[in-house]
Formats: structure tokens, sequence, C-alpha cells
């Protein structure tokens, strides 16, 4: 189970966001460690003192299904609040001082912070906490475990409005409660059903730590505002954008970030005759996805042929997650996620562009496309098609005042009632969607469907850790797979291809430097063959990392190398996952458009770190006054570049330094600095409050 089951219910409203951008290209850390003037233009987003904060805004339960397939239209959450700690919405709960005594806090506002300056498709948010309650006060909360971002996608438009970010994204993971705190005699509400399995599902450890019960959910984000002229616009506020949400059942050993089930890929990505050539992708960054969008991803619709049988359309539409479930009495339905697949309309504020005569069906053997008999369900008694689904908007007034876009009641999880003979002919066949012009999605040929539970890694030298490979074929988990060091392989088994890449750099142009990927031999994967037990389609796969060495010079003339990643102490690398006749992850197979690797690892050198005692001039100050640079809204809080300042405040930053990483609370919120350099910054904090203890004490 997951998001994509029955029961199920949907939210949706704005969303706060507000990185920094100066923190986007690894030529503004030279500058900074330069004491040079900083590029403030980096891409479409501009936001210089951004802090990282991320919060919900006038969330609201749109739409709710029970376990017989049915919209509850009586559920008494419905219309229900859905907040996250902000500044209009804190969240209070009972703690302890530092002297242990009773004391009420504020929850703190979740952070979100990228990977690395080169791999910015991979946002993840630290620390979101969820309340969800009704007029009467029943409701649930609860954490949302660290997620990362997925399917961003660059193609689907800003729906007319100026200044708005084109892409769009999703945040999938799993939902910790905390609380439960319904009424007693509440049995039929679409979470006193959730409720019922939550708790048996979840893991032993969450038991141990308290957790009252696990479940699945899905942020789908879009139409976020840019531009800082939009500061005061009413319906159209900077840092805001529009969020339709999905929160489900889970099934116990199941991946956490990866629906378990089918895969449909756009058209586009079938017509390109290499599905191997994206490993060599060099864009990874925002900026210059931004303009592929622009020039790129349009010149090669222009382009589009008909592949594999199949006639395309030259709509371009987002990858998307579809399931087969079964409701209470054992009727099939086909559950398809389009909150960010399609296209949006222009100007629509935010409508979905559905094409004409969309049918969803599936391809046989030949390519022949059959329509599902009923592109629907029934819906207490009427029929609601597709089509139905994608345009049953629900009016959000309080959200308007930030994001006047429409919201879909059902956050763009469409529901369609299979037949017997449906359900069984899809086990074997792959799902496809078409227009009146051509196909937009597909599965993939023999109806694979490869992903990554953990899509980026923070690592220290000599350190070895552990991921999970997903593997599907139509829905059903794989029990083995193949890779490029197995010298067997079945016919029936997909056959995988691995390598590492890291980042080079060569000359400066502006905001940014020219890259190229190169092979790199010091960090490994491997992936082992069987499924894990009692983890039914997931694969152990094990990264190592070598040891650390010191960073190249600059370059002469055209050669690249690591030069511009010293000041970082890091190196950015990717896990590149292909397979010959599949599609792998999220990613379309267009030469030269936006690639996301199967992992990306932020590699920490660990250069700066000095097993000696550290000093300010030589050790603390080189690093912290980098960050003061790059972060100017923290710094206009507290100067982290400051001897004075940081010495005043050691305990404290001591305190945020030690935190856990995916506490929001924790520092520096990019997590860009490794464990090793931390315990040096702590070891330097300890000298500074065991100093300021002795001088209390003389006095």
């Amino acid at each position: 189970m997951s998001y994509l089951s029955l029961p199920r219910l949907h939210f949706a409203g704005a969303f706060f966001a507000n990185p920094s951008n100066l923190n986007n290209t690894v030529v503004n850390f030279s500058k900074a460690q330069e004491n040079e003037s900083l590029f403030y233009e980096t891409g479409t987003y501009n936001n210089p003192k951004g802090v990282g904060q991320f919060f919900f805004q006038d969330c609201e339960i749109t739409q709710c299904f029970n376990d017989d397939g049915q919209e509850n239209v009586s559920d008494p959450f419905l219309s229900a609040k859905v907040i996250t700690p902000s500044p209009l919405t804190p969240i209070f709960y009972q703690g302890k001082d530092d002297s242990g005594k009773p004391v009420t806090k504020s929850r703190i506002m979740a952070k979100i912070a990228d990977l690395d300056p080169d791999m910015q498709f991979r946002g993840e948010l630290y620390g979101v906490y969820i309340s969800i309650t009704n007029k009467e006060g029943y409701g649930i909360e609860g954490y949302m475990n660290v997620p990362q971002l997925r399917d961003l996608f660059f193609g689907r438009g800003a729906g007319g409005d100026q200044g708005m970010q084109i892409a769009c994204g999703t945040w999938h993971q799993r939902f910790y409660v905390i609380k439960w705190h319904l009424a007693a005699d509440d049995t039929t509400s679409t979470l006193a059903l959730l409720k019922k399995d939550s708790t048996a599902n979840q893991t032993q450890a969450n038991k141990d730590a308290g957790y009252q019960g696990e479940l699945d959910i899905k942020l789908s984000t879009d139409m976020f505002q840019c531009d800082p002229q939009q500061q005061t616009v009413v319906g159209n506020r900077y840092c805001f954008g529009r969020m339709m949400a999905t929160l489900g059942p889970i099934q116990p050993n199941m991946p956490m970030q990866i629906v378990p089930g089918r895969r449909l890929y756009s058209g586009i990505s079938f017509d390109c005759s290499n599905l191997q050539a994206a490993k060599a992708n060099n864009i990874v960054t925002r900026e210059q996805a931004e303009q592929t969008a622009k020039d790129v991803v349009p010149a090669a619709l222009a382009t589009l042929n008909s592949s594999a049988g199949v006639t395309n359309s030259d709509a371009l539409w987002n990858n998307t997650d579809a399931r087969v479930v079964k409701d209470k009495n054992g009727k099939s339905f086909l559950l398809i996620d389009m909150g960010t697949t399609t296209p949006l309309k222009d100007p629509s504020n935010g409508a979905f562009d559905l094409g004409q005569n969309m049918r969803i069906g599936y391809l046989d053997e030949q390519d022949n496309f059959t329509a599902f008999a009923s592109q629907g369900y029934q819906n207490n008694g009427s029929l609601m098609s597709v089509s139905a689904q994608l345009t049953d908007y629900i009016d959000l007034p309080e959200a308007a005042q930030v994001r006047s876009s429409v919201f879909l009641k059902n956050a763009g999880v469409v529901q369609i009632a299979l037949t017997d003979d449906e359900a069984t002919a899809i086990q074997t066949k792959r799902l496809n969607i078409q227009l009146s012009n051509g196909s937009v999605l597909r599965e993939n040929p023999d109806g694979y469907y490869i992903n990554f539970d953990l899509a980026s890694r923070r690592m220290s030298p000599n350190q070895s850790t552990e991921d999970t490979l997903t593997g599907f074929r139509f829905g059903e988990p794989l029990t083995e797979i193949a890779t490029q060091s197995d010298s067997d392989t079945n016919e029936d088994t997909i056959l995988l291809e691995q390598n590492v890449t890291s980042l080079s750099y060569g000359a400066v142009l502006g905001a940014y430097a020219s890259t190229s990927k190169t092979e790199f031999s010091r960090l490994s994967s491997f992936i082992n063959s069987t499924a894990i037990d009692n983890k039914p389609g997931q694969f152990a796969m094990t990264l190592k990392t070598g040891d650390s060495a010191p960073f190249d010079t600059k370059p002469q003339d055209n050669e690249k190398n690591n030069w511009l990643r010293q000041p970082l102490d890091s190196l950015i690398c990717y896990v590149n996952v292909t397979s010959k006749h599949n599609l792998i992850g999220e990613n379309p197979a267009v030469p030269n458009a936006p690639f996301c690797p199967a992992v990306s690892v932020l590699f920490w050198q660990n250069q700066h770190v000095t097993a000696d005692t550290p000093t300010w001039d030589n050790n603390i100050s080189p690093i912290l006054s980098i960050y003061s640079q790059l972060y100017p809204g923290m710094t206009s809080r507290m100067d982290i570049g400051d001897e004075a300042t940081v010495k005043a405040n050691a305990t404290a930053f001591k305190v945020r330094f030690n935190e856990p990483t995916d506490d929001p609370a924790f520092m520096p919120v990019v997590r860009d600095m490794s464990p090793e350099t931390i315990d040096m910054m702590t070891r330097w904090l300890d000298m500074q409050i065991d100093a300021s203890s002795n001088s209390q004490g003389a006095v």
C-alpha cells in the first residue's frame, strides 16, 4: 500500500519556501573565500536573504475516500485545517527547560536544503511537523520523515503568471504519527480507517520510539513565485506556491519514497534512439535546466516521431506513478497520480491542460491500444470520469490570498474502475495514456520500473552506507536483477549497468563555470542481484568511499578538474544506473535534457579539518566567514563570521551543531558541513565555553 491506495485523503493549499540563492553556484563559494563580490543573480529564483524555511499556509482537507472506493462527502474531517509550524500557525507542546522543569515550547519551522550547488534536483525537507484538526478539535499530529525532491519537471509551464517558476516537483515519505485524537465513536471517517492498520504496519523501531502509527504522504508542488517584486501582490506572493497532497496507508517492508507499483514515462523519452545517452548528461543545476526547458525540450518535441510502433503526441507530460488496488469488496481500481503530470493551460491560473480526447488504457504486444471501459468510476451512482476528476476544483479563499490558483479536490490522483478482464490484462500489458494526436505516457517495453529509495547521500572518506534499489514489473516486485558484473543473465531479468562520475570544472563564465563529468574511482557502488529477505522488490545497494585527497590547482586552457570545490571541502559525485532497453528512475532519456542520477553523493574531503588544537584564524574563521557571506539572512540575525559573537554564543552554537541532522534546528541549515568538521567546531567551542566558565569562576 501507499498513498495510492484505499482509504486515502487529500488536502490542498499554499506552501512557503525561502532558501537562499547565493549558494546555487560554486563560484560564489570561491568569491566568498576571497572576500570578493558575489553573484546575486543565479537563475530564475532570487532570494539572497532566504533562510531555508518551509511551511504550509491555509491548507485544508479537500476530499476523503473510504475503503469501498467511494468518496465520503460527509466525512467529519472535510475542511479540517492542515498546518505546520509557521509565523501564523505556531504549534505548541509540553517540553522541559534546561533544569528539567515542564515548560510550554513552540515547534521549530521546517527547513529546506539542496544537496549541493551542482545537485539542486534533490532538495530535502527537515522537520515537517503536520497537525490536522477539524472544527470539533479532533485530528492527528506527526512528523514527515525527511523526503527528497522527486520528479522535478521543467516542462509544466507557469500558467501565464509573471515571475512563476515553471517547474513542479514532489516530496513523498512516511508520516510518523505522534498523536491520534479521534472521537470515541468514530469508526467510519477516513482517518479512523487509516488508523486501524497504521500501528500494526509500522516498523518495530518506530513502535519502540513511541510513535502511534505510520502512514504514507505525498506533496505535489508547483506555481512557485520567484520574483521579489511580487512580495505584496495579493494572490501571487513571492516565495509561495501551490500544494496538493495525499495521505494514505502503508504496507510493511515497502519502500519509503518510491511507489510500490508502476511507472509511466513520457513518449519523448522513448523517441531517443539511445536510452543510455543520459548517463553522460551534464545538466545538474536549476539554471541549466531552466535554459534547457526554453531551448532543448521544444527542439526535441519538434522532431518527435513514431517509436516502437507507437505514435507519440507532441504534448510533453511528466513521468508518474500508478497502482492497481482493490477495495474492501475485492473490486479493482487503477490509481494514477497526475498531480504534476500534465502541462498547465496558459493563461489558466493553474488549470491542467488535458489535451484532446484523453483516454487511459493499455498496449498489447503489437502496440495496439485498448481503452478501459469506464474511464472513471461510479461515485454514489454517477460516473466520475478522469477528465471530471481533473477539473473538480475546490474554492480555498484563504490560500488564494497568497497563491490564487485552482486547487483540485483529489490532488490529481485519478481513480479508474477496472473490469475483471482489464485487471487481468494489465498484469502483463503496458499502461498507456493517449490523446487524439498520440501517446503521452506509457510504461517501459517490458513493464519494468527501477528506482532508488534514497537518491542522495552525504558521506565522509572511507565510509560505507546502504541504499535500496527498488524493482517492479507490471506492478509486481522483482526477486532478482542482473548487473554488468553478472556472467549469466536470464532473458526475463532486467540488465542494469553502473558507472560513477564526479563533476569537474573549467573556466569560470560569469556566475557559473564550464563543467563536465569524469569517471571517478574513489566512490564505488555495488547492487545485490537478489532481493532483500522480507522486503519485496528491494535490492541492497552498497556505496563505499575511498580516501580523501587534496584539491587540484586551477587548470590551464580548456582542461577541467575539481579545483573550484576547494572552498566547499567536498566533491559532488553521481552514481548512474542505466539499462539498454529501459528507462530508469525518473529520467527521460532526451539528449541534453535535465538528468537526475540514480544516487547523488556529496563526498566530504575534510581538507579543512585539523586533528590539532583548532584556532579561530586558521581553522574556524575560514569556514564560518564563507557562511556569513553566502547566507546574509542568517548573518543579519547573528553574525557567525564575527569571532566575538561566536564566542559569546558558544553554548548555543554547540547545541545547534550537535542536533540530529534531521532536526530542523540543526546547523548549518544546508547540512554541507561534514561530521569531522563539526567535531572540530565543537572542540573549539568547548574551549571557549571552558574559558568563559573559568573566567566567571575567577570573578
